[in-house]
């Protein structure tokens, strides 16, 4: 008797993870969010209650699994090289021993290294903004860049239109104060109000005076519309699934 309830117990068992694994397998564009939450909090929210309730990593790690992957539906996501990126988040070697390794070929694996990853990074700026922009154009590059004072003319347009891209689609541009859209030195003219984060407004502002991080005010320059344009033909393409 006590042979055929360990059968049964290693049987519901092994249905249990084959299940997850299946769900992991599954993951789609709304459910990226969802399985870190399940993960999180030990299965009690649903998809769409993480998807309300999420906390901001986890709609910036679902933003860059986008931009990445197309939520894993790009099959260029899984290159040549093994030490390169891989998968959904495009999780190099390098990145993965950064926060402790893990399987960057097994998809749910990958996205909670990248989101580890996305955290790593998050701790070291301190913004989001500039994590991000690291996360696609490399630790290395985007510490030189700031240590030479963030010459507009030296940020890639490559990685601002990334950028530029997964603040948006995070929700993050949309968050918090009322006065993001203006420059930060009208916001705190208002009765109590705080600047927005110089950083997030130079980032989220569709309009004038993009300049890296520095120098608002100064209106739109060739590099700011050439930026815009790029951002304008990479949220088309998005949008029709390219």
């Amino acid at each position: 008797m006590a042979g055929l309830k360990w059968l049964m117990t290693a049987f519901l068992a092994i249905e249990a993870l084959a299940a997850c694994a299946f769900a992991a397998d599954q993951t789609g564009p709304h459910e990226v969010v969802g399985v870190a939450a399940k993960l999180t909090h030990g299965g009690r929210a649903t998809a769409k209650e993480a998807d309300q309730k999420a906390a901001p990593l986890d709609r910036m790690a679902s933003a860059v699994d986008g931009a990445e992957s197309s939520h894993g539906q790009d099959v260029a996501m899984w290159r040549l090289d093994p030490a390169g990126p891989q998968g959904p988040m495009q999780v190099s070697e390098a990145a993965a021993a950064d926060v402790g390794g893990g399987d960057r070929f097994d998809l749910l694996q990958n996205r909670a290294i990248g989101r580890a990853y996305l955290q790593q990074l998050f701790w070291r700026y301190r913004n989001w903004p500039d994590a991000v922009a690291a996360y696609n154009w490399g630790v290395g590059k985007m510490d030189a860049w700031i240590k030479a004072g963030r010459p507009a003319e030296q940020f890639l347009v490559g990685v601002a239109v990334y950028q530029r891209r997964v603040l948006h689609e995070s929700g993050l541009c949309n968050d918090g104060d009322k006065g993001r859209r203006q420059q930060p030195a009208e916001a705190a003219k208002g009765s109590g109000a705080l600047p927005p984060d110089p950083l997030v407004y130079a980032a989220c502002s569709q309009s004038d005076g993009w300049a890296g991080g520095i120098g608002f005010g100064r209106g739109p320059t060739r590099f700011s519309r050439k930026l815009d344009e790029a951002l304008s033909l990479a949220l088309q393409r998005a949008a029709q699934g390219r």
